[in-house]
């Protein structure tokens, strides 16, 4: 399971199992931090971006999968603050709860942050664009749907 952590917790690699899973990440490494790409970029090219060492992995998969990650709950980037009014804005999502967990409230109490799909429909939803569709908050996303949305 280790090896499929990049798709399912974003950033969760640790050590031995950090590697790149796409042949040409290195020749795409100004894509890292790159707004368009950070999710895909994460997720595939995690060695290369340099996004191995911030968490450990736990993972358990059944019938409902369920993705945990330990994660320090600090700020990593400078500007947080500043930026507070992009913690919910769906294009910085994913950058803002990597970079800025606690200005962000991402934080739960017991440092463990676990992502679950929690309606059967999720898939079904998920190609009719509920993950992208502006009606719904990220909040409801989560709730709901948050591991199949990538939202974790």
């Amino acid at each position: 399971m280790d090896y499929f952590c990049p798709g399912t917790c974003g950033s969760c690699l640790s050590g031995s199992f950090c590697r790149d899973l796409n042949p040409g990440c290195t020749t795409m490494r100004q894509l890292c931090n790159d707004m368009n790409f950070m999710g895909f970029m994460t997720a595939r090219c995690a060695r290369t971006c340099q996004r191995c060492n911030t968490t450990t992995l736990s993972t358990s998969v059944s019938n409902t999968t369920t993705s945990s990650c330990t994660v320090q709950c600090t700020d990593t980037a400078p500007n947080c603050a500043a930026n507070i009014g992009f913690c919910n804005n769906i294009q910085y999502f994913n950058l803002m709860s990597q970079k800025c967990p606690a200005t962000c409230g991402r934080c739960s109490n017991s440092g463990i942050n676990t992502c679950t799909d929690t309606n059967s429909n999720c898939a079904a939803w998920v190609s009719n664009g509920f993950c992208s569709n502006t009606f719904y908050s990220n909040e409801q996303k989560r709730q709901f749907c948050g591991r199949s949305c990538n939202l974790c």
